[in-house]
């Protein structure tokens, strides 16, 4: 292995790290079974979207099988799950925006969708009458953020801060390595918040 890590991580690479922690955390606290059960329903969720109706029941079977203290780690894992995946999917994000404005390429101004909408043969008085027929209504919701509890939140920004810096493709192989052990020690602190 060489000192340096010069592979940037991709979204898929990210969600499996996470998910590894999560999975590593859970069998800790809870024993292999927890995890096994974990990955049952997971399984079963992802087979019964897939359009699999036996999937659909042994879900249904799964879960009811379950007691209270097991129902509470499948609730616990798989909000921790998907918010662990929140944060990959925001660094994918950022990834994605950093990489075109090196290239040079952001193609998302309003300049650039007009410029667009008058190559495609749209005039002012299409667009303004498509604009005419716009529905546009305020609604106000409370963002997902708001029902988390601060502990919470402190902890997923520091995860987010952490697994951006693991982008870093001059890391050493210990810098490296205490990144990781950190993620870890802040997903199982995740964990055992309330």
């Amino acid at each position: 292995m060489t000192e340096k890590n010069h592979h940037t991580p991709s979204l898929g690479a990210d969600i499996r790290f996470l998910g590894n922690l999560l999975g590593e955390i859970i069998t800790e606290q809870h024993g292999t079974e927890a995890l096994e059960l974990v990955e049952t329903v997971r399984i079963a969720a992802k087979n019964r979207r897939a359009g699999d109706e036996q999937a659909a029941r042994t879900l249904i079977e799964t879960i009811t099988a379950q007691d209270l203290d097991h129902k509470r780690i499948l609730i616990k894992a798989f909000s921790n799950y998907f918010q662990l995946i929140n944060i990959a999917e925001d660094q994918q994000r950022i990834r994605v925006l950093r990489q075109r404005e090196r290239e040079n390429q952001q193609k998302e101004s309003i300049d650039d969708a007009v410029r667009r909408l008058k190559e495609h043969g749209f005039t002012a008085v299409r667009v303004a009458d498509l604009l005419a027929k716009l529905s546009i209504r305020l609604v106000l919701t409370a963002h997902p953020t708001e029902a988390k509890r601060k502990h919470v939140l402190v902890k997923l920004h520091q995860i987010a801060d952490l697994l951006a810096l693991n982008d870093r493709t001059d890391l050493l192989f210990h810098e490296k390595y205490r990144i990781d052990n950190t993620i870890r020690a802040k997903i199982e602190e995740l964990w055992q918040t309330r």
